[in-house]
């Protein structure tokens, strides 16, 4: 996987996917949410951090190391110049349903 260029999981990579793009600029915090949860975390409250721009930025940062593997302090640079491009990166290479429901719906469904 490289930074930059145009494959799935490059920081340009974004441009290939509509859905993701459209997304990640009309509703940040909802990907921004929905990254988290692929991770493993609350979704509503790490959409929530969005809106709280110290936390937003801390938050990111952390998620984006976790979730890419990459070094924290590239993940601050990037959240804090290229964060649409970073976000869209993050909900690409995690493969963040942005239309599905978040796990405890689709649980309750198939009971």
């Amino acid at each position: 996987m490289g930074l930059i260029g145009f494959d799935k999981g490059d920081l340009f990579g974004c441009f290939t996917d509509f859905k993701v793009c459209l997304c990640t600029f009309l509703i940040p915090c909802y990907v921004r949410g929905k990254i988290a949860e692929s991770v493993g975390k609350s979704c509503l409250i790490h959409t929530l951090c969005f809106f709280v721009p110290i936390l937003n930025v801390v938050d990111a940062t952390c998620i984006r190391s976790e979730a890419i593997g990459e070094n924290i302090i590239l993940s601050l640079l990037l959240i804090l110049f290229c964060f649409p491009l970073a976000t869209c990166q993050e909900a690409r290479v995690k493969n963040a349903d942005l239309m599905a429901a978040p796990m405890e719906e689709q649980a309750m469904d198939r009971a």
